[in-house]
C-alpha cells in the first residue's frame, strides 16, 4: 500500500531547526529539557527525540515508563525525566533503564528504595513542589518533613526540585509561584541544603520570565513551533485525500443529525478523514480545510472517517484522490493548529496530542 488516505507529515529539519533556535536563546548557563510526552505531541516519539536530541537538547522528558523504555531501546542515551504516575510493577524497568522519575509521595519512594535495592544501583529523583497549581507535588508547608522522610531512603539520590506553572499568561499568579520556589530554596540554603539543578518553566514561562529559568526549562510547544517567541515554525502537518466530488440542490441536508442544509446549489467533496483520525466532531459546520490552496468549509457533521467540504467556489473542480490540507501550509494559504483550537473550543495541545497514533507519519528530512 503506497497511497495513504490520512497522514501526517513531520519536518525533522524544522524540529532540529527549532531546538537550535531555542538553545541559542537560551544559551550556555541554561540546560534545555525537551518534553517529548504523548507520542512527542503527535509527532511521533522516536523519530522526533532523535532529532531534538541530535540537535542539542541535553534532557528528554517523558510522561511513562514505557515511554522512557522506548526511547532507551531505541539508542538513546540522553537523560530522562519520567514526569507521569509510575505503576508498582513499572518500577523495576525505571531503575534498570536509568530513567529519572518525579518524586512526591513517601510511599513511591519506599517502592523505589526497595528496588533500588534489589538491583543494586541508584534511581535519581527530581522532588516535585506545589507552588500553587494543585496537580502533582509537595506542598511548601509539608516540604521539610517531606525531606526528613527521604533520609530513611539512602538509594534515592536527589537530581532537582522542580515545580510547574499554572498560567504563565497570569503574571501576577506566576510571581507568586515563582516566589514560592524561590522561598523554599532560600530556606534550604539556610539549611545548608543544596539541589544540583532547579527547573520551573515551560515554554511559554522561558520566554515571559527569564529571570526565572534557573537551571533548566522544560520545554515542548516551542520546540514543535506552536509559539511564537521566537522564529519557531510548525513541523507537522495533517493531509488527507478527496474520495467523491458531487453537485447537490439548494436545500439539500448533508451529514448525520441534518444540521446542514445548503442555502444554494452546492458542490461538496467528501474526504477521507474523521474524528477517528484525531480530526475533531467539534469542527461540524465550523472548521475549514485547503484545497488547491484555498479555504473550504466543513459542512455537516465530521463523520467517524469522513467528512464533507463545500467547494463551490473553486474555480477548477477538485478530482478525487486530490491532496487536502487539515492542519498546515499549502501554496501561500495555512490553518494553524490554534485556529483548529479555537474553532473546536479547545487547546492547540489536545488537537494535535489527539492525532491518532494509527496514522501513517511521514517523515521528512
Amino acid at each position: 500500500m503506497t497511497e495513504k488516505s490520512a497522514w501526517l507529515e513531520i519536518n525533522l529539519r524544522t524540529l532540529a531547526r527549532n531546538t537550535r533556535l531555542i538553545l541559542e536563546a537560551l544559551g550556555e548557563d541554561v540546560v534545555l529539557m525537551a518534553v517529548v510526552k504523548s507520542n512527542a505531541y503527535g509527532h511521533g516519539l522516536i523519530r522526533s527525540a532523535l532529532t531534538i536530541w541530535s540537535a542539542g537538547a541535553q534532557w528528554l522528558c517523558v510522561n511513562s515508563v514505557a515511554e522512557g523504555v522506548e526511547l532507551r531501546h531505541a539508542g538513546m542515551k540522553a537523560p530522562i525525566l519520567v514526569m507521569g504516575y509510575v505503576p508498582p510493577a513499572e518500577i523495576p524497568y525505571l531503575i534498570s533503564e536509568n530513567l529519572d522519575v518525579a518524586l512526591f509521595d513517601l510511599n513511591f519512594a519506599r517502592l523505589l528504595q526497595a528496588e533500588a535495592l534489589r538491583q543494586r544501583k541508584p534511581v535519581y529523583v527530581h522532588i516535585k513542589l506545589d507552588t500553587g497549581m494543585h496537580r502533582l507535588g509537595v506542598l511548601p508547608e509539608n516540604f521539610f518533613e517531606f525531606l526528613e522522610g527521604l533520609e530513611a531512603f539512602p538509594a534515592l539520590k536527589i537530581r532537582a526540585l522542580y515545580s510547574h506553572l499554572a498560567y504563565p499568561e497570569d503574571q501576577q499568579f506566576t510571581l507568586k509561584q515563582i516566589n514560592t520556589l524561590k522561598e523554599v530554596l532560600f530556606n534550604c540554603q539556610r539549611r545548608n541544603l543544596f539541589f544540583p539543578m532547579v527547573h520551573l518553566l515551560n515554554s511559554r514561562g522561558t520566554f515571559l520570565y527569564p529571570e526565572a529559568r534557573f537551571d533548566a526549562v522544560r520545554m515542548g510547544r516551542s520546540i514543535y513551533g506552536l509559539d511564537k517567541f521566537i522564529d519557531t515554525q510548525p513541523a507537522l502537518q495533517f493531509k488527507t485525500r478527496i474520495v467523491q466530488v458531487k453537485t447537490i440542490q439548494k436545500g439539500e441536508k448533508v451529514g448525520y443529525d441534518c444540521t446542514f442544509e445548503t442555502k444554494r446549489r452546492t458542490t461538496l467533496a467528501v474526504i477521507a478523514v474523521g474524528y477517528a483520525d484525531g480530526y475533531p466532531r467539534a469542527l461540524s459546520n465550523k472548521g475549514e480545510v485547503l484545497i488547491a490552496g484555498r479555504r473550504c468549509p466543513i459542512i455537516g457533521r465530521v463523520c467517524m472517517n469522513m467528512s464533507m467540504v463545500d467547494v463551490s467556489d473553486l474555480t477548477i473542480l477538485p478530482k478525487p484522490g486530490q491532496e487536502v490540507v487539515l492542519l498546515g501550509t499549502m501554496a501561500r494559504s495555512q490553518i494553524t493548529a490554534s485556529e483548529l483550537a479555537n474553532w473546536a473550543a479547545t487547546s492547540d495541545y489536545e488537537i494535535i496530542t489527539r492525532l491518532s497514533s494509527s496514522l501513517p507519519r511521514v517523515y521528512i528530512e
